[in-house]
């Protein structure tokens, strides 16, 4: 199978290619305006899959593809919005050459005129799907998923979280190998791709998802880990459960990044010098709500914060607070280890 990638190498569409790069019979033609470019990409890959650095010009599209005859265009450029006069000549040349066509565009505009190739598309026999990106197609699966359930998903990433964006386009593609091939048209890319296909995406990465109950008053980390929670150890457990008043003691090797505005930030929060074998000692309290407050001493050197289940932009995490202070911290418990990962 042939695709042909349009891309700025880095972000997008150079993620894309890495998470397609395990498969042999792939050739990927990865095109831009910058053929140095293309091809220092291309150089650094290290996978089973084919690439060859290509130079495309928009405004010769229709050429090139009338020439290279890829099965799968795949848009990964932008900004779509900045378009110019012609915003969809990509389109238009791919459905006169009978070329299947999806995107990542994320403006509202440039999504909405995609309808305008329905007819076209079914006419070339070809589909032309917009707004392939994590945002749309997973909040659909997600969507899809709680129409049949009471549950919410919670989904937490790490150091692959940047790759969720393009697997919604490595999700159709490898439905296409599958010989799942999506039917005719030109619409938004939203229910492309289920969420049990996510799930095996995120399988093959370090990228975690569950269930949650929705249960208000219940303890933060019962609500946030969900059907995780029972499998903590025990006294784990019993640290989190409301009316719970302990005192944890132990070692502690503290790591201080260099610079003016670190020093600022551990005096602003009272963070404790750098050093190691430190003795330290938290204080654990749960209120009746499910809130609890740490209170830390490093060698004499106090701090504390409060811990709940978040709200809104941070449902699903925990928040912790600082005086005026919140951070989003995703929590995960994996090889017997409760993590929990400040959100960016």
């Amino acid at each position: 199978m042939k695709l042909l990638i349009l891309c700025r190498y880095g972000v997008f569409g150079g993620r894309l290619v890495q998470l397609l790069g395990d498969l042999p019979q792939l050739e990927i033609l990865v095109a831009g305006r910058n053929l140095s470019a293309a091809k220092a990409f291309c150089r650094d890959f290290e996978g089973e899959a084919t690439l060859r650095p290509f130079e495309l010009d928009r405004a010769n599209a229709a050429k090139v593809f009338a020439g290279e005859k890829p099965d799968l265009i795949i848009d990964a450029s932008g900004p779509f919005q900045d378009y110019g006069e012609a915003p969809y000549s990509v389109v238009e040349a791919a459905i006169v050459a009978g070329i299947d066509y999806v995107d990542f565009a994320d403006g509202s505009d440039f999504v909405f005129g995609i309808a305008q190739f329905n007819q076209a598309a079914k006419q070339a026999v070809v589909f032309v799907l917009s707004w392939a990106s994590s945002f749309p197609v997973l909040t659909a699966a997600v969507l899809s998923e709680l129409s049949k359930t009471t549950t919410i998903r919670r989904v937490t990433e790490g150091d692959d979280g940047p790759f969720i964006p393009s697997m919604a386009i490595e999700g159709i593609v490898r439905q296409i190998l599958a010989g799942q091939k999506p039917k005719s048209g030109a619409r938004a890319a939203t229910g492309a791709v289920a969420l049990s296909e996510y799930e095996t995406l995120f399988s093959w990465r370090t990228i975690y998802s569950g269930w949650r109950e929705t249960a208000d008053g219940q303890p933060a980390y019962k609500t946030v880990l969900g059907p995780v929670f029972p499998t903590l150890p025990p006294l784990l457990q019993a640290l989190h459960q409301p009316g719970m008043l302990a005192v944890w003691k132990g070692r502690a090797g503290i790591i201080v990044s260099p610079g003016l505005l670190t020093r600022l930030l551990r005096a602003l929060f009272r963070f404790p010098d750098p050093g190691t074998d430190v003795p330290v000692s938290v204080t654990f309290s749960t209120d009746e709500n499910g809130t609890e407050t740490w209170q830390r001493d490093f060698a004499g050197q106090q701090m504390h914060s409060t811990q709940a289940a978040g709200t809104g932009r941070n449902a699903h995490l925990i928040v912790e607070r600082f005086g005026p202070f919140s951070f989003g911290l995703a929590g995960t418990f994996t090889e017997g280890k409760l993590t929990l990962t400040p959100r960016r």
